[in-house]
Formats: C-alpha cells, structure tokens, sequence
C-alpha cells in the first residue's frame, strides 16, 4: 500500500519584494522578508519597516540632543567661542581687509562701526553697542589671543561652577567693561572679548585665592597683573573695558565662588549680578548722553554738532 505524500507549503514571498520567493521572517513582526529587507539585530534579523517604527520621532531626537549637550561642561565656553568666530567671520565678509585681519589696518569697516562700541551712538540710543562691541575683534591676533584664553579659563572654571554662573559672570563683566571704556571714551571705535576675559579670569583668581592658593600661584594672577601692565603701556588698548572687567568679574566672584557660602548666597550672588548687569548698562547710556548731549541721529546718521 502507497503512502500519500504531504502536499507542498505554497511558496511564501517577501512582503515588500513581491516577485522574491523567501524562507526567512523578521523576528520582530514576523511577516515574511527577502535578505535585502531584513538586517541583522541583537535577536535574530529586523525588517526595515520595524527598524524605522523604532526609532525615536524628530522631537524625541530633538530633545535627546539638547540633554545631550547640556551635559557637555564648556558648553558657555564654546558657545561664546563659536559667536566671536563667527562675529569676526561676518566682519571679513563685511570688508575687513587682509591688513586689518592680520592687526596691521587701521581702517575701520562700516560694519564694525556700526557694531562697534562708538560712545556717540550710544549716546543718541544705540543701546546694543554695548553687547555687540564684546563680540568685534579688530585682527587675527586679536581674537585668537582672546580665545585661547578664553578656552583655558572655560576649562579650569565652567566644569566646577556650572553654565550659569560661569555665563553669569561673563555676561556681566562684559557690560561693565563696555560701561568702563564709555567711562573712560577716548574716541573711536572700541571692540573685543578683552573685558568679559579680564572679568572670568578675575573672578578664577579671587576663587583661588579664597580657597588658600597665592596670588602669584593661582595661574591666572601673573597673567592678569601682566595684561594690565600692558594695558597701561601698549596704544590703542580698552583700558576702561579691561578694568570695568576685571572689577565686576572680581566682585562676583568674590561672592558667588565663596568657598563657604551661606544658604541664601547663591541668589544674593544673582541679585548682585543683575545689579551689575543693569548699573552698568544703564550707566553707560546715561554717561554717553552726559558726555554728548547734542549728538542726533537723522536717517541712520550720527551728527554731533561742535
């Protein structure tokens, strides 16, 4: 007596190669899927329909990304790194010449003018100034003299105090090193990072200081004492924003890199800050307009009638 055969499975085709006979399925769905459909995981092989269901949406990945980066500790530093490039980026576009970025011109383009901290326009309510002049550099070796020592403090100070106070304190000492060189105007135009530098490494070195570390060893003391020697010496230098700077840098942190600080000390330290913040460029408007009361401003034009 014969025995039957089983009759045959009907031949299975990928889900989406239609035309291609398969034997294989995706483990995680278990439709049927062609070699070309089906990439390998962890357990057994995953279709790429299943593959892109699992990934994170573009918010999910958004929002992934940002935590991410938070947790990178200079993220103040190369954030105001990457503004200044990119300030002095769009002043070469805007018409610095070869000589003026090598700190060899002494010509000043309209953009920096505009930009720059030029106490006749603030006097007439040009009040951003006062901001924008802390991210103009007039040279090459200008901004990157800044920046690296920029980098350096961000290294030695963001990670242990945190973005906030370290944006804190940089945002303030640049407005009262703006405030500083309208105090002290001695005509032109007035650019550079020099006053919020001078302002975080004042406050590096009082926080080591407090903690027992000499001056002289603190790493940022000599550095400071002979930047503000050549301050005094060398021409065409902000003197009012290196000493604004370093005073309010100093002062802030003086109180919020205390190292036994009481419980309400941290807010006394933002208070003080803001109270920095607002006094300076509140200052620096109120002194411009003292220094030139008949300055006017007709169709964008600054006149200052003698």
């Amino acid at each position: 007596m014969s025995v039957p055969e089983p009759p045959e499975s009907p031949s299975t085709t990928c889900f989406f190669h239609t035309d291609r006979v398969t034997g294989r399925r995706c483990t995680r769905c278990g439709r049927p899927a062609c070699p070309d459909c089906l990439h390998d995981a962890s357990v057994g092989a995953h279709c790429w329909e299943c593959i892109g269901a699992a990934q994170p949406s573009r918010r999910e990945r958004a929002e992934r990304s940002v935590r991410n980066n938070a947790r990178d500790p200079l993220l103040v530093t190369k954030t105001l790194i990457g503004l200044n490039v990119a300030m002095f980026l769009v002043q070469v576009v805007n018409g610095s010449g070869l000589g003026s970025m090598f700190g060899g011109g002494s010509s000043v383009t309209n953009f920096e003018f505009k930009y720059g901290l030029v106490t006749q326009g603030v006097a007439v309510g040009e009040w951003w100034r006062l901001v924008t002049s802390g991210f103009i550099h007039f040279g090459i070796m200008h901004i990157l003299f800044n920046m690296l020592i920029l980098y350096r403090l961000g290294m030695d100070l963001e990670p242990g105090i945190g973005h906030t106070r370290f944006a804190t304190i940089y945002t303030a000492s640049l407005l009262a090193g703006s405030f500083g060189m309208v105090l002290l105007d001695s005509g032109g135009v007035g650019g550079g990072a020099s006053g919020a530098v001078f302002g975080v490494a004042g406050a590096a070195t009082v926080a080591l200081w407090q903690r027992g570390v000499r001056f002289y060893n603190t790493g940022w003391g000599p550095l400071l004492a002979i930047n503000l020697v050549l301050t005094f010496t060398l021409p065409n230098v902000g003197v009012g924003a290196h000493l604004g700077g370093l005073i309010a840098g100093s002062i802030l942190g003086a109180v919020m890199l205390h190292p036994r600080r009481i419980a309400a000390s941290p807010v006394v330290g933002y208070v003080l800050a803001a109270a920095i913040i607002v006094g300076s460029f509140g200052g620096a408007l109120w002194v411009a307009h003292a220094k030139y009361p008949h300055c006017t401003k007709i169709a964008g034009e600054i006149y200052c009638p003698r």
